[in-house]
């Protein structure tokens, strides 16, 4: 990671926690509409638009790959997308035979090595009200309190439509998914999740052959799916950032006052990237209580649960 990105981040950081309420009314795009860290998806009228504000390169061939870089006001980011398994293929060797699991096992032998973290990371992602409770938290969950924790200032600044499912919710689910998973395991864990994921929903995204049809989808097609590969690294990022504040690892001890502030820096950098106030967690909150004993019982109690 660059230098560059350590410093600032470290700075924003200690910034915000002094003096929040400096960020309720300060814009921090640019002429161009770019932000200095995560994106917004629906800022953005078309794939056109989106292509202003990131560079996208492809390279064909036996092994072809796309790298989206995304630079602005001093800070980039680069992520590069190769070929390979997707979510479908971990459905199916979960549901099918041994020659699915198989040949999972073949094509990717880095899923057998990592295969309970992948578990773990996956019941963090999910509602699961049966093994952890009546109202267990998700990573979903968490977006929407980022969502719901911003300053009515903003709606000065940002659309109706960048408060919808596909704006803030969107942005946030992927970039705090994305710091767990690096904070607790490693980076590559966390683009080798991120990566299988969105092979799955548009396969083209590595060769950039796509049909008009999915060029014109804002919601679904590349420009929507690109956004997430940038947020993706963003949130690898910061995930590296906080491992390295709080010693995070697998056998970390959540407690509520660890998750609260883990979860304010996370906002920090979503206030800093989009030029918001968003009001901070704190240990008594019951989405704080939750979220921490899930995650305690997934590392401690791992093998009890059932998916």
């Amino acid at each position: 990671m660059r230098l560059s990105f350590i410093l600032i981040f470290g700075l924003l950081l200690s910034h915000l926690s002094c003096d929040v309420t400096s960020h309720k009314k300060l814009s921090v795009k640019n002429k161009n509409g770019c932000t200095p860290g995560a994106l917004l998806g629906t800022q953005y009228t078309s794939f056109d638009d989106l292509k202003k504000v990131l560079i996208i390169e492809y390279t064909k061939g036996i092994f072809p790959k796309v790298a989206v870089s995304h630079s602005c006001q001093g800070h980039s980011i680069r992520s590069v997308l190769h070929s390979g398994v997707t979510e479908k293929d971990f459905e199916k060797a979960r549901d099918g035979g041994i020659q699915n699991k198989l040949m999972l096992a073949l094509r990717s032998p880095y899923f057998v090595l990592r295969r309970d973290d992948i578990k773990r990371s996956y019941i963090m992602s999910r509602r699961m009200g049966k093994q952890f409770g009546e109202g267990d938290i998700s990573f979903y969950d968490l977006a929407l309190a980022f969502k719901n924790h911003i300053d009515p200032s903003a709606e000065q600044l940002y659309a109706d439509k960048d408060f919808s499912e596909k704006g803030f919710t969107n942005t946030f689910n992927h970039i705090i998914a994305q710091v767990f998973i690096t904070a607790i395991y490693t980076e590559r864990l966390g683009d080798y999740i991120a990566d299988a994921h969105e092979r799955a929903r548009i396969p083209e995204l590595i060769t950039g052959e796509f049909t008009e049809d999915q060029v014109a989808d804002l919601g679904n097609g590349p420009l929507d799916n690109y956004v997430d590969l940038v947020n993706n690294e963003w949130g690898q990022e910061i995930g590296k950032q906080l491992d390295a504040k709080y010693k995070i690892c697998r056998h970390t001890a959540w407690t509520d006052t660890l998750m609260s502030e883990f979860l304010n820096d996370i906002q920090s950098h979503c206030s800093w990237s989009f030029g918001i106030y968003i009001a901070p967690f704190h240990p008594e909150d019951k989405i704080v209580r939750k979220f921490a004993h899930k995650l305690n019982r997934i590392h401690q109690d791992f093998n009890t649960i059932s998916l």
